[in-house]
């Protein structure tokens, strides 16, 4: 599976998986999974799957805000995406630093829900 683009839109990320079967997504902003997250066959591409998920207001605030956009079955983090608002001050240290701080929290949900199985 392969997320092949994104982009956000008055408020709505848009993505294009490329996928066999309706692909199992998830997609995470720190610990919070949105709910909100559809999935569609794409008009005219075969095993291609539109992804459409609106992006929370209480995303929408000071800072880097990253999103995960993850593959249920594996767990694996097919892309990601990233909010910024506020007054800008070397924000491409902030997108890197948030993106590593989202990193590490799927890695310690992953290891937590290991635990718990195992």
């Amino acid at each position: 599976m392969e997320l092949l683009e994104s982009r956000i839109a008055k408020g709505i990320w848009h993505g294009l998986v490329k996928a066999g079967a309706a692909p199992g997504i998830e997609i995470w902003w720190g610990e919070e999974r949105l709910a909100d997250l559809s999935v569609e066959a794409a008009t005219g591409a075969a095993g291609h799957w539109r992804l459409i998920a609106p992006i929370p207001a209480a995303a929408i605030e000071e800072g880097v805000q990253v999103f995960q956009v993850i593959d249920r079955a594996s767990g694996v983090r097919l892309g990601h995406f990233a909010i910024s608002a506020g007054t800008p001050d070397g924000t491409d240290l902030v997108a890197e630093i948030a993106l590593l701080r989202a990193d590490l929290d799927l890695l310690a949900r992953a290891f937590r829900q290991h635990c718990r199985e195992g």
